[in-house]
């Protein structure tokens, strides 16, 4: 039968009776990375599981169609504005019951159809911002030798059994004098970092080796600074990393005591305004490198490795790596 004249499989309503798919280690390892990451593009996979591309993308069709996986319904309104571009998954109830039944992973009362149907644009456009960062900088650790990645879902086994069960196992207390009105004022707010991870240098002496770093994606919308710090502003989010940096809390609640707060930001200009905007926190006005800065536009996929070149700047408005 033409290509043409084929009937072709419907994007976003499942045809259960079309495949019968027998699930392999491979799609175990799919289902595994979009439960992980939550949002996921095609390519996104692609890069992670590795091989020829096209036979993926097959697969995850069957994965979808077969209720593994799930393709949120508000992509169409993003592909309608932005145009083509690869296909988003996010985990589905079968995926869901697998996991449980291979991994042990607790089901939950509502399932993830439902959940997919809910997601928005502007956390549709979030969660794949902190995904592209993280799967770039997985496939980089990957391909440098010498360098081991220390994912989120291994810091959290570290946490105390009390941060692990929690419904937000990230989320600490903070408290910093801030100036408001012209007067001086002490703001106890909670911080929850959009992600947290670390690298090891195995070449590196134990105790000297390891770096510890929260993600904090940016697109733009949130106000640099908002009238008080009741609203959420990128200065807060500064004003409470410098804070929890300066009185030793990352400790309290993480593995390590000493980590840095990476701004995945939209653009050069953004970036120029918070390394501005966070000189404020220094008494001396230089800055901190307590803040790392990169262009979200030089992440690639084709190159994951510029992720460990001086492509970051920090608070001071120095060139630096991850590594340094």
């Amino acid at each position: 039968m033409p290509i043409s004249d084929q009937k072709r499989k419907p994007k976003y309503r499942r045809q259960k009776d079309a495949f019968n798919v027998r699930i392999l280690p491979r799609d175990e390892e799919i289902v595994r990375q979009v439960m992980k990451h939550r949002l996921m593009t095609s390519d996104h996979i692609a890069a992670l599981i590795g091989g020829s591309r096209y036979p993926i993308l097959r697969r995850l069709q069957k994965l979808f169609h077969a209720g593994y996986l799930d393709r949120p319904p508000e992509q169409i309104l993003a592909s309608r504005k932005e145009g083509s571009s690869p296909m988003v998954y996010a985990p589905g109830n079968e995926g869901q019951r697998l996991l449980a039944g291979k991994l042990g992973v607790p089901v939950g009362r509502l399932g993830w159809t439902e959940k997919n149907r809910q997601i928005r644009a502007r956390f549709l456009a979030h969660t794949l911002q902190v995904t592209g960062f993280m799967v770039a900088l997985e496939v980089a650790c990957r391909q440098e030798a010498g360098i081991d990645l220390i994912p989120q879902e291994g810091i959290l086994r570290q946490m105390s059994e009390e941060a692990r069960k929690a419904r937000r196992p990230l989320i600490w207390q903070v408290s910093a004098k801030v100036e408001e009105n012209r007067e001086r004022k002490t703001c106890t707010f909670s911080m929850e970092p959009d992600g947290v991870f670390g690298i090891r240098v195995r070449d590196l002496p134990e105790g000297r080796n390891r770096r510890h770093f929260f993600l904090e994606a940016d697109q733009g919308t949130m106000p640099l600074r908002a009238g008080n710090m009741h609203r959420s502003s990128i200065f807060k989010k500064m004003v409470g990393y410098f804070a929890s940096w300066e009185q030793g809390l990352f400790g309290e609640r993480y593995p390590f005591r000493k980590a840095r707060a990476i701004f995945l930001a939209a653009s050069d200009r953004r970036i120029e305004n918070m390394i501005e905007l966070q000189r404020q926190l220094d008494p001396k006005g230089k800055g901190s490198g307590v803040f790392l800065f990169i262009n979200q536009d030089l992440l690639s996929l084709e190159n994951p490795g510029i992720m460990f070149g001086k492509v970051f700047i920090n608070g001071r408005g120095e060139r630096v790596s991850l590594v340094d």
